[in-house]
């Protein structure tokens, strides 16, 4: 009898607790898919397209050089086509950001420094449906000048963001570029408001405008999150940064559902571990409505976000605090309705928060046993 009582209150310690510590890291994959060869070969952006497949840019060294490089795949992950765009065996070409065009197409945006007037300048890929290359344009000066996002506009032109040495005031400075269907400049404009020196989003907005966030440095001397709002010819409507005392920078930015903006990236101002996750949610004038952590004792770097149909968020990025190997793994995040917005600038780490009551959770069935195995045995 003593021994059907202990397998009894066993199975209900193990069927409540193994939930409890397998939701901290549990993940499933459908599929995976390696591309490349014996040389550097990095994925920047993937886009899902119009035939529910697939389509990656980023650039290789495995074929002659660096040159951009995109890869469309089916819903399954197998390769259907790819295609390298740039000066075979000189200098570097980088695509950082793709969009797939309304016709079909592709348009990529990137860096290069086979072409153009300066060491590195704007690039600007279209391609057609099948990636043959219909034109390409270059933007930038006689310094550095690197673009990192691109989206098409309504008119069928396109807008890039990205930094710029060569029209900067001083270092770096945010710059955005529209152009026509054909990649011919229609303007431009630069923003050093705030120290914007670095954007690695852009978006457009509901009211037509534009939306850029990225790394404004600071007074400081650290960087933190910075936001520049324009309206549709590119002209400042408002700029903001958020941060602390140390490292900050945004890599995602959205326009929420409530017409304010939530933009997601790494702190190291606040938080528990060297860098966190660091959310930020504003209202539509760019002023913050609160902030959130997610990380561990180490460093944890968010990438990308997005806003759930349900008004939540799911964050994309690394993590060395936790998941199974020594080096960075990748984490994936979805905000629910019990994370506490936090105003305060320094809130709490939210997966620490539920590895503590888990184990708490856990500590209170052990000793139950415990207690009903004496308690038995007397």
């Amino acid at each position: 009898m003593s021994s059907k009582l202990f397998l009894s209150i066993l199975s209900l310690f193990l069927l409540v607790s193994f939930p409890l510590i397998s939701s901290v890291g549990a993940s499933s994959v459908v599929w995976s898919q390696i591309f490349g060869g014996g040389a550097i070969d990095v994925a920047e952006e993937i886009v899902q397209t119009s035939d529910g497949g697939y389509a990656v840019a980023g650039w290789t060294g495995s074929i002659d050089g660096s040159d951009f490089w995109l890869i469309k795949i089916d819903s399954f992950g197998n390769m259907e086509w790819n295609r390298t765009y740039g000066k075979k065996g000189i200098g570097g070409d980088f695509a950082n950001s793709l969009v797939e065009t309304s016709d079909g197409g592709y348009a990529l945006a990137g860096t290069t420094n086979s072409f153009g007037s300066g060491s590195y300048d704007f690039c600007l890929v279209r391609t057609d449906g099948a990636g043959n290359m219909l034109w390409n344009q270059t933007f930038g000066g006689s310094k550095i000048d690197q673009a990192s996002a691109i989206v098409q506009t309504s008119d069928g032109g396109f807008a890039i963001a990205g930094y710029t040495q060569s029209f900067s005031n001083e270092y770096y400075d945010f710059w955005l570029i529209k152009t026509d269907s054909f990649g011919n400049m229609q303007w431009n404009r630069t923003y050093d408001q705030e120290g914007m020196s670095y954007p690695s989003s852009l978006i457009i907005t509901s009211d037509g405008g534009f939306a850029l966030g990225g790394e404004a440095f600071s007074e400081d001397g650290q960087f933190d999150f910075g936001m520049v709002k324009t309206d549709k010819d590119g002209d400042v409507e408002w700029t903001k940064t958020y941060g602390g005392e140390k490292w900050d920078r945004a890599s995602s930015l959205v326009e929420t559902s409530d017409g304010g903006f939530a933009l997601a990236g790494e702190t190291n101002s606040y938080g528990s571990g060297d860098y966190d996750f660091y959310l930020v949610i504003t209202d539509e004038a760019g002023n913050m409505v609160w902030n959130q952590t997610f990380g561990g004792s180490e460093n944890d770097r968010a990438n990308s976000l997005v806003e759930a149909s349900d008004g939540e968020f799911v964050i994309a990025g690394r993590t060395k605090s936790f998941g199974a190997g020594e080096s960075d793994d990748l984490w994936l995040i979805k905000t629910d309705s019990t994370l506490t917005p936090t105003p305060t600038p320094e809130p709490e780490s939210f997966p620490t928060t539920i590895v503590v009551v888990s184990i708490a959770t856990i500590a209170v069935i052990a000793t139950a046993i415990l207690v009903y195995i004496k308690k038995y045995k007397k």
